[in-house]
């Protein structure tokens, strides 16, 4: 990649399961959390003047909603995902991004690291803005830049939000680049990579949540799988002994149905090995 104010210099960025950040030779950049606007306000910095951040509209909130929800649920241990976190950029840039994804605790001087992943939505804001503010996290030195885009169409007079394409900053190109539906995310970052499309569609967003809690061994979905697990085997000894009663004409009254109800798996595989061995109820 050339540097972008001295064409003649050369410098080779890592690929995409780097985990290191990219610094440009000789530049020194202030704390990301030594900020120039008061966080939780409406302001940022951009080329040192103050402009207002807008609230957002519901195409741009909804799909910022989605992407934290996959994402905090994808990021890797030590890491964590944050949404709309103020992020001093350079000496005269302090602005947010709509999610990303850092490493947790702080550096050995007390501040918050800066993201390694960051994601805009795009909406209403200018592909020029947009640029404009993925070059800059690039050379502060965030490894990954996305932008998700939504767009508002019209049928019939009906509103219809669309999302897509979801694009990554090339740094050898200076430009996005579209990535397919079927792309996954493979970052150090992230427990399990993440599906495109699930940061396209709520669905897709749900499943790619269910799939990494699973994944991730979550106490609730372990103990629900288990018990799941638990119920097929039950189900399935009772109706060994429902057969095993028909095959050896033994007449299943409803105090038996009940009792074969009532087992554990445990009692079930004793009551069938009774029937197998006696070929009669136990209790007669």
């Amino acid at each position: 990649m050339r540097h972008p104010t001295h064409p003649g210099e050369i410098y080779l960025a890592p690929g995409a399961d780097s985990a290191h950040r990219v610094e440009f030779p000789g530049e020194t950049f202030p704390p990301p959390d030594e900020h120039l606007v008061e966080p939780e306000t409406d302001r940022e910095m951009i080329d040192g003047q103050i402009i207002q951040v807008s609230p957002a509209n519901p195409p741009h909130a909804d799909r910022t909603v989605d992407i934290s929800y996959v994402l905090r649920a994808h990021v890797a241990p030590n890491y964590v995902a944050s949404a709309d976190l103020l992020t001093r950029v350079s000496d005269e840039n302090d602005f947010a991004t709509d999610a990303c994804i850092r490493k947790a605790g702080t550096d050995a001087q007390g501040h918050r690291h800066l993201e390694e992943l960051s994601f805009e939505v795009k909406h209403t804001q200018s592909e020029s803005s947009l640029k404009k503010r993925a070059r800059m996290l690039i050379r502060r030195g965030v490894r990954r830049v996305f932008a998700v885009y939504v767009r508002v169409e019209y049928l019939d007079g009906a509103e219809i939000v669309k999302a897509g394409p979801v694009k990554e900053w090339s740094r050898d190109k200076n430009d996005w680049e579209k990535l397919d539906d079927d792309y996954v995310i493979k970052d150090p970052c992230l427990q399990q990579p993440i599906a495109v499309r699930s940061l396209l569609d709520a669905v897709q967003a749900d499943n790619a949540v269910a799939q990494a809690l699973i994944d991730k061994h979550n106490p609730v979905i372990d103990r629900l799988v288990r018990e799941e697990s638990q119920q097929a085997i039950r189900e399935e000894r009772r109706q060994a002994v429902r057969d095993l009663c028909r095959a050896f004409a033994i007449e299943l009254t409803p105090e038996r149905q009940q009792r074969i109800d009532s087992l554990s798996p445990d009692g079930l595989y004793a009551l069938r090995t009774y029937l197998l061995e006696h070929r009669r109820w136990v209790q007669d």
